[in-house]
């Protein structure tokens, strides 16, 4: 494991009309909400997220991410281009319909094809669908360099800004990790 510094950002939207979409966002990809189920998205949490070293959930076990997902208070969202994905993202609601953003993100060969701001629009859309009273999330500096000014022209505005210290794995940790979930699966569909 490695220290390191990071700058993390917490943004907030408080009023639908606050949203600034990406012109024509609905038309540039399709959106499927998918049931959530935790082999699928500890795959896109790894293929969207290892480029920018997320790594909130990697240490969790097949039962941690079941136990996420039966809470009943998030959602997960598939955007295809025709009938390639191309990123996803996921939102929690809590008790007092503050939606956040959990994950939202490219999977790394859809990068630069300018689909980011639609699928971002997209997400901010979802959530305020969703009842939201306010929408936020949490980005940091080790995202893509263009994200927070994106987060921003969509409306969102700044909160909090904080230096986090964190643990995160090196290469030959998340080498080590991924089998430990994969084998709890297969153990799982097997037996």
């Amino acid at each position: 494991m490695e220290k390191r510094e990071s700058w993390v950002y917490t943004l907030e939207m408080t009023k639908e009309e606050e949203f600034i979409p990406n012109k024509d966002f609905s038309n540039q990809l399709e959106l499927k909400e998918i049931e959530p189920n935790a082999f699928l998205n500890w795959s896109l949490f790894c293929a969207v997220g290892l480029p920018w070293k997320w790594n909130s959930r990697l240490k969790w076990s097949l039962t941690e991410w079941e136990e996420y997902f039966t809470q009943g208070n998030c959602s997960t969202f598939l955007a295809f281009s025709e009938k390639t994905i191309v990123g996803y993202f996921e939102l929690e609601n809590n008790k007092e319909k503050r939606t956040e953003i959990k994950f939202v993100g490219l999977l790394p060969n859809e990068i630069g094809k300018k689909y980011g701001s639609a699928l971002f629009s997209h997400a901010i859309n979802q959530a305020w669908k969703s009842g939201a009273k306010s929408v936020w999330l949490h980005t940091c500096s080790n995202d893509h360099e263009f994200a927070l000014n994106s987060y921003i022209k969509r409306g969102f505005k700044l909160i909090r800004k904080e230096i986090d210290k964190e643990t995160t794995p090196t290469k030959e940790d998340l080498l080590k990790q991924s089998p430990i979930f994969i084998h709890s699966y297969i153990n799982r569909q097997t037996v």
